[in-house]
């Protein structure tokens, strides 16, 4: 009860933007953090680019919170690695890039509401700018999709997720499985 009581302790003091506490570093990656320069640059510089991100509209601040809260957990499971350094250092290199995205973008249209065939919905903003992305939202799931080629309407892809809107209609495929979504 005591380590969930921490890591939710700490997902919320992070989450809200403040970098990893030195002085009483309370997990095996923070105490990673705290003992490397590079890291504890890695972690200034998410804080920075946290509270820059932070200053958009709500819903998109509500978003970065809870992909936020979403990255501590992932950043905390580092602790684990066989090479922690590498772990968190991918995991803030990735996080800095995705809020750096937030930070910077030139045009974000209002986030657009789908209702998918399975009942689900999806909200996304998409970005345009000079690479431009689709902020994907499914319950307690996020991405950050860039713009791929696409012969016919949009597609934005990364891994094994991918949206493909064509006016009213998109699909979205998580793996193998494909699901219709369409708006109003």
């Amino acid at each position: 009860m005591l380590g969930t009581f921490s890591l939710m302790t700490v997902a919320a003091r992070v989450a809200s933007a403040q970098g990893v506490n030195c002085t009483s570093p309370g997990s095996a990656a923070q105490k990673s953090i705290c003992a490397d320069a590079d890291l504890k640059a890695l972690d200034a510089k998410m804080v920075s680019l946290y509270a820059e991100a932070s200053r958009t509209g709500s819903t998109v601040k509500n978003e970065i919170a809870a992909q936020q809260r979403q990255w501590i957990e992932s950043r905390e499971a580092c602790g684990t690695q066989k090479d922690v350094k590498a772990c968190l250092t991918a995991a803030y290199t990735s996080r800095n890039e995705a809020l750096a995205r937030y930070a910077t973008k030139t045009s974000a249209m209002d986030p657009v509401i789908f209702t998918c065939d399975d009942h689900s919905t999806l909200t996304i903003s998409f970005v345009n700018g000079a690479r431009p992305l689709a902020h994907v939202r499914q319950g307690e799931q996020f991405w950050t999709l860039p713009q791929v080629k696409s012969a016919s309407g949009a597609r934005y892809a990364k891994g094994n997720v991918s949206i493909w809107n064509k006016g009213k209609d998109l699909t979205l495929q998580l793996g193998t499985r494909k699901t219709h979504c369409s708006t109003k």
